[in-house]
């Protein structure tokens, strides 16, 4: 039944974040405008019933092939559960595209240097995904704040590693 106070993350997008991330996400996209580089947000915020249906879908899309099993692990290493998002809480934008070739583009080399200074880390790095138990995802940044942001990307922590989970 969380809600989180959400605010529009742009004036020219339709994506909610929570308050407090709009504000830290809209000094970002600013700055990296000016870079060159546009940040366009396609998700943030999403309800516990978008997240429920996301997560069916994809499951849905794993069954032809798989045992429910197989379906449900490799549904859970792309997609969290309702109400387990970072989605859910307002604290993650999904950026330019949900690709792998993301990674490749000049937005995501300019997250790579300075998305810290702003609050937001890569929530799910390439080599940390044993740890995270998710799959690469260079599009997914959640907010944890600048001085927690710094500490992870200067000690090239995940997210799980930062709050002594693993």
């Amino acid at each position: 039944n969380y809600l989180p106070a959400t605010s529009i993350i742009l004036e020219s997008s339709k994506v909610t974040v929570d308050s407090r991330v709009a504000e830290a996400y809209k000094k970002m996209y600013d700055t990296a405008k000016a870079d060159g580089v546009t940040l366009t947000p396609y998700s943030g915020y999403c309800s516990y019933q978008t997240q429920k249906t996301m997560y069916n879908n994809k499951l849905q899309s794993f069954l032809t092939g798989m045992s429910e099993e197989e379906a449900k692990i490799n549904t859970e290493k792309r997609i969290e559960p309702a109400g387990c998002s970072e989605n859910g809480a307002g604290l993650a934008v999904d950026i330019g595209s949900a690709s792998a070739g993301f990674a490749s583009t000049q937005e995501f080399k300019w997250l790579t240097l300075n998305a810290h200074h702003y609050g937001f880390i890569l929530r799910y790095p390439e080599d940390k995904t044993e740890t995270t138990g998710m799959i690469y995802q260079p599009w997914h940044w959640r907010y944890v704040g600048v001085d927690a942001a710094t500490e992870i990307k200067e000690n090239n922590l995940c997210l799980e590693e930062y709050l002594g989970a693993v």
